[in-house]
């Protein structure tokens, strides 16, 4: 990138035009100061352009629309001057080709450093003209090169540019030219660029604990959406021969391939339906307590003022107390069953994303862009859910991965102490309930569900942090 570099006022001259005589009295004060001529114009006199660095246009009395086609065909920078810095004064600077706004009252500063940012303004849109000029150049003899631009614009939603560069990056990074690139796209976006889930995960396939951790977690969700035809036996269903002439119950061998439980039913068969009311209760827990906590912190951190507080203080409240002693509480409070239980879990667990959400909310809402809406007269709403919420996304995305291992986990301590799931429904956590006088003399009962549940949880965690690692720039190229 090259320096910018100040301009010779002492060689060039400042045009002034449509000025009223109090302005031009205050600029001729400041220019004489700073060294630079000044030439003034009024509707539309015929002057030459020759040796103009730029041209100072008062907004309110301006009659001189010819004079500004010429400047802007010629490239001369305009400083719009204004008494009031309203949007639509603003908006007719921009319509006038300006590239930046002069408030009254006038300073010897406040000129200096509007010029400068004028000349500096224009100086980067003329060279990125160039640029893009150049490139279309090169465009018109690479056919494929130019579909493939354009294909990518129009779904990845950016300029020519910028779509150029990411195609420049990738060749880069395949060590192929642009040409090969595109050629074997066939003319449309190359497989890297085909869209954010694509690529998202192939990066996640890439890592080998994550690529098994997926496939853990598709085999334990197709069991369970399956589980009527997955399961040899009815998980209710009790075998006089399930159990052993003494009544206790049989390991795992044929025709019961993980043995059977203290009341002669198929451990295999309950371990299926179990992880069907599992998997329901950490989804739908889960959605809940990821909806609260990031309406909480959405509303906390952008309204800020006393609701955020009141917001805020209440979900420190409920951070005060112990999750598990609160969970067995308010299940102790409610009749077990699938809902109250994912309805509890959800309640005392969307705490933690709330307060990131109102963190992550807090520095966006400070961010430029959001101050250019608030200016350009965007409604809360707009900017909530049309610029807010899509950078808060990924993080949404992370926390609904790792969530699920925390409510899996929470809805089997509960079913294991007798206040979640009640029989006879099957859930991993009340199986190792019913089972654990057997531990012992049965320790299948206890292990499979057991090692069920760890796996599950330890799958989510793994998604859920390469998840963070390729969501999170700032992490990016750290694993």
């Amino acid at each position: 990138m090259s320096l910018f570099k100040r301009p010779d006022f002492e060689a060039g001259r400042l045009l002034l035009i449509d000025c009223e005589p109090r302005s031009l009295a205050n600029l001729h004060k400041s220019l004489q100061r700073l060294g630079i001529t000044a030439q003034e114009l009024f509707e539309d006199a015929d002057d030459s352009l020759d040796g103009c660095f730029a041209a100072i246009v008062e907004l309110e009395p301006f009659a001189s629309p010819t004079t500004l086609q010429r400047l802007n065909a010629a490239g001369v920078p305009i400083v719009a001057l204004t008494s009031h810095e309203t949007l639509a004064h603003i908006q007719r600077a921009i319509e006038l080709g300006a590239t930046a706004l002069l408030n009254k009252p006038i300073t010897q500063g406040s000129v200096y450093t509007t010029l400068m940012m004028a000349i500096g303004l224009r100086e980067r849109l003329d060279s990125d003209a160039q640029t893009i000029g150049a490139l279309q150049q090169r465009l018109l003899a690479r056919p494929l090169l130019a579909q493939a631009l354009a294909r990518l614009m129009v779904e990845q939603q950016i300029d020519e540019r910028e779509a150029y560069e990411r195609l420049r990056s990738l060749s880069m990074h395949l060590n192929r030219s642009l040409d090969e690139l595109v050629r074997g796209s066939g003319g449309g976006p190359p497989a890297a660029e085909q869209g954010p889930a694509m690529r998202l995960l192939r990066a996640l396939v890439r890592r080998p604990a994550v690529a098994l951790s997926l496939l853990y977690i598709v085999i334990v969700v197709l069991l369970a959406l399956f589980a009527p035809w997955m399961s040899p036996y009815d998980p209710s269903e009790q075998f006089v021969e399930g159990l052993s002439l003494e009544g206790a119950p049989l390991p795992p061998d044929t025709p019961y391939l993980l043995g059977t439980d203290l009341l002669g039913r198929d451990l295999l068969s309950r371990l299926i339906y179990g992880a069907r009311t599992s998997l329901f209760i950490g989804l739908l827990a889960n959605g809940l307590a990821v909806l609260i906590g990031t309406l909480v912190g959405l509303s906390a951190g952008f309204l800020r003022g006393w609701v955020g507080s009141t917001l805020m203080r209440f979900t420190d409240l409920m951070m005060a107390f112990p999750a598990l002693l609160l969970a067995i509480a308010l299940s102790a409070i409610f009749q077990p069953s699938v809902w109250i239980v994912a309805l509890v879990i959800a309640m005392v667990n969307w705490v933690q994303i709330a307060r990131v959400i109102y963190s992550e909310t807090i520095a966006l809402s400070a961010r430029d862009f959001v101050a250019v809406e608030r200016t350009l007269g965007a409604s809360s709403l707009r900017i909530l859910f049309s610029h807010l919420l899509p950078h808060l996304l990924p993080t949404i995305l992370v926390w609904a991965t790792l969530g699920i291992s925390t409510t899996v986990l929470l809805e089997a301590t509960l079913s294991y102490l007798g206040v979640g799931v009640q029989p006879p429904t099957p859930s991993w956590g009340n199986i190792i309930f019913e089972s654990q006088t057997y531990f012992t003399s049965a320790p299948w009962l206890v292990f499979f569900p057991g090692i069920a549940i760890v796996l599950l949880s330890l799958a989510f965690n793994l998604v859920g942090d390469a998840l963070r690692d390729e969501l999170d720039p700032t992490l990016q190229g750290r694993s």
